[in-house]
């Protein structure tokens, strides 16, 4: 079982809020349409370790090349769309 947390963290990608939520969405969207239900959701440690605990979404390790290949996806574009809008204002083009 892993989350999507995990999976960011397994791909080098830190797990940052809104992303996150998106990247946590559209995983949980694509295993709902390939498999017709939500996941399952599990008490673990909150993202920062800052004591307390979270409900997370777990999927199956079945699911985790698909849910990797959206983790990625998103993640990357992300950080491609940072670089960009950085470059806007720091003189860079």
């Amino acid at each position: 079982m892993f989350t999507v947390i995990d999976l960011m963290r397994d791909l080098g990608f830190e797990p940052e809020a809104p992303l996150s939520w998106e990247i946590g969405a559209a995983v949980r969207d694509a295993y709902a349409a390939r498999f017709g239900a939500l996941p399952a959701k599990g008490l673990r440690p909150k993202t920062h370790g800052r004591g307390g605990s979270h409900c997370f979404a777990t999927y199956p390790d079945g699911f985790r090349d698909e849910a990797a290949g959206i983790v990625a996806a998103r993640a990357t574009e992300a950080q491609a769309t940072a670089r960009a809008q950085g470059s806007l204002f720091d003189g860079q083009a």
